[in-house]
């Protein structure tokens, strides 16, 4: 995004930023308000939620779990199991 345009000119940008991307389209107008024209974000979570310590400070074998993580199931209840586990409520 901090890329030069044509003549050495950075021209304003609107960013576009969908779920997770829209909360770092939002860190990066609060850090870079001149280089955007606009910003739209899309279909964010907005709430707010609480996670134990061992969740947001994970031991290196969760990290790994988590780095190996690839979006591909055999089913829907597979897929389920697997977000759950990685703090995901069933519902959701």
């Amino acid at each position: 995004l901090l890329e030069v345009g044509e003549g050495g000119r950075r021209e304003r940008i609107v960013l576009v930023g969908h779920s997770m991307g829209g909360k770092i389209a939002m860190r990066y107008a609060a850090d870079y308000p001149g280089d955007l024209a606009a910003v739209v974000i899309e279909d964010m979570d907005c709430t707010s939620r609480s996670y134990p310590e061992d969740y947001m400070n994970p031991p290196p074998e969760e990290m790994e779990r988590k780095r190996r993580f690839d979006r591909s199931f055999p089913s829907w209840e597979a897929c389920r199991a697997e977000l759950v586990s990685f703090g995901y409520e069933p519902e959701r």
